[in-house]
C-alpha cells in the first residue's frame, strides 16, 4: 500500500504537494517562530552533458517551472525550508546522426535547507539546500531515477503586511550523476553514458508568500 501511494502521488503533482506539506507541518520544530508558504512559477534552463558512445551532445530543453516552499523561523531569525519544484521538460540531442527530442522527462527536485537572512539589506536572503533530484521519463521501458544533488541561491522578498508578500529568487542546482556514467537504464542497457560527474541547472522564480 505504501508503494502504491508513492507511485500515485508522483504521477499527481499537486498530490505530491497536499502530502508533502501535512507531513513537515507534523514534524514542525519545537523551536520554530513562524510558518510560511511560497508558491511560485519561474523559468530553469542548463543540464548539459555528452553521450560519449555516440558523440552527442544532449541538453535538457528549457521550460517553466512550478512548485512550492515551506519554511519555518527559527529563535536566531533565519528559516528551515522544504523545497520542491517541477519542470516538465524533454531530452534534446544535436549530433551528426541523432537530433532533436529524444523523449519527454519531468524534472523535480525535493530539498531542505537553510534561507539566512542578509543582516545588511533586509529582505534580501541567501539559500542552501541538499535533497534528491528526480527524472521520470516518458518512455516505455524506462523508470524514474533518483539522484543526489546540493542547491545554492539568492533572492529578496518583499511583504505588503506581516502575513502577506512577494518573493523573487535564483537557484543553481548541481545533480551528481554516477561514476559508471550511465543515465536512464532500463532492462535493455542504458540510452545515455556521459563522463560527467555533475548536471547543473539554474532556474530564477518568482512567487506569493503567506506566513502564519
Amino acid at each position: 500500500m505504501p508503494e502504491d501511494m508513492f507511485l500515485s502521488s508522483s504521477k499527481n503533482p499537486f498530490l505530491a504537494l497536499v502530502l508533502t506539506a501535512l507531513v513537515l507541518l507534523c514534524l514542525q520544530p519545537a523551536s520554530a517562530q513562524g510558518f510560511g508558504i511560497t508558491a511560485f512559477t519561474g523559468y530553469r534552463f542548463g543540464g548539459e552533458f555528452e553521450d560519449i558512445i555516440e558523440g552527442t551532445e544532449l541538453k535538457l530543453s528549457e521550460e517553466q517551472t512550478y512548485g512550492i516552499a515551506l519554511d519555518w523561523q527559527m529563535d536566531d531569525g533565519d528559516l528551515l525550508e522544504f523545497y520542491y519544484s517541477r519542470q516538465p521538460s524533454s531530452l534534446l540531442a544535436s549530433g551528426m546522426v541523432t537530433q532533436g527530442a529524444l523523449f519527454d522527462i519531468d524534472v523535480e527536485y525535493y530539498h531542505l535547507g537553510g534561507k539566512y537572512q542578509m543582516k545588511s539589506n533586509p529582505g534580501a536572503f541567501y539559500l542552501g539546500s541538499v535533497g534528491l533530484t528526480r527524472f521520470s521519463p516518458g518512455i516505455d521501458g524506462l523508470g524514474p531515477e533518483t539522484k543526489f544533488s546540493l542547491g545554492l541561491g539568492v533572492g529578496i522578498e518583499t511583504a505588503s503586511d506581516k502575513r502577506f508578500g512577494f518573493r523573487l529568487e535564483g537557484r543553481a542546482f548541481g545533480t551528481f550523476i554516477d561514476s559508471s556514467g550511465g543515465i536512464f537504464c532500463g532492462s535493455k542497457g542504458c540510452i545515455v553514458v556521459s563522463e560527467s560527474q555533475m548536471l547543473w541547472q539554474f532556474e530564477i522564480n518568482a512567487g506569493i508568500t503567506f506566513r502564519f
